[in-house]
């Protein structure tokens, strides 16, 4: 029975009542699996044209990408990531400048090839006092020292964290007020000689750490100062800054981290990663150091990525300015998928929570880091241990890439957002949708579960279970809906699809999303 409210001129109010059909799990749209559902995408999203920015012989494995100011230069960090366990005692990062790198033609662009001089470059930022790379145990500060507009030059910027692991890098370097923000991963495991020593203590590759491992930090432009914001991460590739400024820390699967994931920062959190402190003869014989923060409960992410659906190695995130589409969102590329997802974000009382869809693939490796360039597009840097190798921190075994991302101005059927109502989910598609599609509620399929942290390696979904639709308001322009759902749990992840086509009888780009939920906005 349809029952339309005549009490807004917004919603037209549709109640559809099927509990008996929903537990008897007869649901009338299964969607087929294809590419976009329960099934990666296997194309370049519509709105995008991807275009190669190597100039012939260049493979850069990208590290980090930065700009120069004036948009000139692109700085390119690469390096081989590591196949063994054991730390790299010699430098095997390259520093490259690609100089006019909007040129539509590779063949216009200069690759200049600075040197051999880095430790695992996993972030860059270039201002004008100088190109500052995040390296294993510092930030570099390179200059101009022969005064031909090129990073030569190279001094310590900032330091005082020991890397004594293969695992230990260091991430980020996005900029704002004055001040770098990056964060410091920890130990996986140990040399073959240091685990001797450990006896098979180790529990889901946890290894002893020693400070500062794990930690968040902030770091003053101009001094180099240090404040240590957070502890408790694992891998936080990807460092970045999110709507309204809030700082963006994700993390991968791993021990104590039951799936991939997306922190909000504020200060003070302990994002969960107890780090172990057993000894080992070799090089904590006294044991490792805690976690920083860890006498705090752990603060849930802000968006859960679960592993091998929407998430394997989160790598980059990027803010989504004004003017272009989905503008205050966030990028997420995912370096082991081979592709870039898409986060919409909602503050709730201070509370950062939101969705994830997927968004494009068809890249020639997968992406490390992303970053807007001076014409608009969108740069993407690659990286991968290639052929032969395990297969670990890249797509498809491919090893190596730089391409740009050139908006069509072209558009596609799918999910714009999905956001917390106060009784349910509001749910916003990029064009119309039949309304009988929209309100029936069997057509709408949700599951939610949690996660559990353990030592051990990523986890299971706990509490999964399937979540019925009570009710369903669809908006006057048939481009939003509201989902009424009586019960909805904190720090739970809500599967949510639905096959649904637009008004041309076209099917979505990818029909389901993965939205996190902590708390509710207020009517």
């Amino acid at each position: 029975m349809l029952i339309k409210s005549t009490l807004s001129t917004f919603l037209a109010l549709i109640l559809i009542a099927s509990p008996v059909l929903a537990q008897q799990g007869k649901r009338t749209n299964d969607i087929e699996k294809r590419p976009g559902y329960q099934k990666p995408l296997d194309a370049v999203h519509p709105g995008w044209v991807v275009e190669s920015v190597r100039p012939k012989g260049f493979e850069p494995q990208v590290g980090a990408l930065a700009f120069s100011p004036d948009g000139k230069y692109l700085a390119v960090t690469s390096f081989p990531p590591s196949k063994d366990y054991d730390i790299s005692t010699e430098p095997t990062g390259t520093l490259y400048v690609l100089e006019n790198p909007t040129a539509k033609d590779p063949a216009d662009m200069v690759v200049h090839n600075l040197g051999t001089e880095l430790f695992s470059p996993l972030g860059a930022r270039w201002l004008d006092t100088g190109l500052y790379i995040a390296e294993r145990d510092q930030i570099s500060r390179w200059t101009d020292g022969d005064g031909d507009g090129l990073p030569e030059k190279m001094d310590t910027f900032a330091g005082g964290w020991i890397s004594d692991n293969y695992h230990h890098f260091t991430f980020g370097l996005p900029y704002k007020d004055g001040h770098f923000y990056a964060a410091l991963s920890t130990s996986l495991n140990l040399s073959s000689e240091a685990k001797k020593s450990l006896k098979g203590k180790i529990v889901g590759g946890n290894a002893p750490n020693p400070e500062f491992r794990g930690c968040v930090m902030k770091v003053d432009a101009k001094t180099g100062e240090i404040e240590w914001l957070a502890g408790g991460t694992r891998t936080p590739n990807g460092v970045g800054f999110g709507p309204g400024g809030v700082l963006l820390v994700p993390d991968n699967q791993g021990d104590w981290k039951p799936s991939n994931c997306i922190y909000a920062v504020k200060g003070g959190e302990f994002l969960g990663k107890y780090n172990d402190v057993k000894a080992t003869t070799i090089f904590y014989p006294d044991g490792g150091v805690p976690s920083m923060f860890s006498d705090k409960k752990p603060t849930p992410p802000a968006i859960w990525l679960p592993q091998n659906e929407i998430g394997n190695s989160p790598s980059a995130t990027l803010l989504i300015p004004e003017g272009k589409p989905f503008a205050g969102q966030v990028l997420v590329a995912d370096v082991t998928q081979g592709a870039i997802h898409r986060v919409f974000m909602q503050e709730v009382d201070g509370t950062w929570q939101g969705a994830a869809f997927r968004h494009t693939m068809g890249f020639e490796a997968g992406p490390n880091d992303i970053a807007w360039g001076p014409d608009g597009c969108l740069y993407a840097g690659h990286i991968g241990f290639g052929a032969g190798s395990s297969g670990k921190w890249g797509w498809k075994l491919k090893k190596f890439g730089l391409q740009r991302l050139r908006p069509t101005g072209k558009t596609a059927f799918e999910f714009e957002k999905i956001e917390a109502a106060a009784d349910g989910f509001r749910v916003t598609f990029t064009q119309a949708v039949p309304e009988k599609r929209l309100a029936e509620s069997s057509n709408w399929l949700i599951d939610a579960w949690t996660y559990k942290a353990r030592p051990q390696y990523g986890g299971p979904k706990e509490g999964n279970h399937q979540v019925l639709v009570n009710a369903v308001k669809v908006s006057d322009d048939r481009k939003s809906v509201e989902l009424i759902i009586p019960e909805r749990k904190p720090n739970y992840c809500y599967h949510i699809r639905i096959d649904a086509t637009n008004d041309a009888g076209q099917k979505m780009w990818s029909p389901e999303a993965w939205v996190t939920f902590h708390k509710a906005p207020s009517r």
